[in-house]
């Protein structure tokens, strides 16, 4: 996959966060302060989430 995405999560408190999901990028989840790698599960999650 060559997408990249960017997530808002809302709180009830507090500002929203934002999470970027970049494949082909080590790590592929960023958000500033926490950085992660994402498996096929996840892959497939945000491929059926997106528009």
């Amino acid at each position: 996959m060559g997408d990249d995405y960017r997530l808002v999560f809302g709180y009830e408190e507090g500002p929203p966060v934002g999470v970027h999901i970049r494949y082909g990028c080590t790590p592929s989840v960023d958000n500033g302060m926490l950085q992660a790698d994402v498996d096929d599960d996840v892959r497939r999650l945000m491929a059926g989430l997106a528009p």
